[in-house]
């Protein structure tokens, strides 16, 4: 299993996670609960060609298998004190050409994933909610 580049997350510290950001709440459209317990939280992760989702968070680390995609990019962003979101960084993020294909993923704070394929992106996510994997 490989880890993705730390250049797409930021320390999660002390950071608070708003409930309006929270993905499946942010992102219905693209992010299925397939499973949810007090352990953990399986999410189907689908995002249509040429799609960019909502701005959303992920609070616990997860593994991600990532089925079909290809060229995508990541936009990540800060919240800032008085609410709104501001952009600090948008890089596109390699897949491999050998799918499925899958990684581990820190909490993740606001970002906003685009597929800029021309087929669906299409992933299990895998959250853990004691933090562990």
């Amino acid at each position: 299993m490989s880890k993705i580049p730390s250049a797409i997350t930021e320390p999660v510290e002390n950071y608070e996670w708003p409930d309006r950001l929270e993905a499946v709440t942010a992102a219905p459209d693209s992010h299925i609960v397939l499973h949810e317990d007090e352990e953990m939280r399986v999410l189907l992760v689908c995002v249509p060609p040429k799609t960019k989702e909502p701005i959303h968070t992920h609070k616990w680390p997860s593994v991600m298998i990532v089925e079909d995609g290809g060229k995508n990019c990541l936009e990540t962003f800060t919240l800032e004190g008085d609410g709104r979101l501001e952009s600090v960084s948008k890089i596109e993020v390699p897949i491999p050409e050998k799918l499925p294909f899958a990684f581990r993923l820190p909490p993740e704070v606001p970002h906003s994933f685009e597929n800029m394929e021309d087929r669906p992106f299409r992933a299990v996510r895998v959250e853990f909610k004691r933090g562990d994997f």
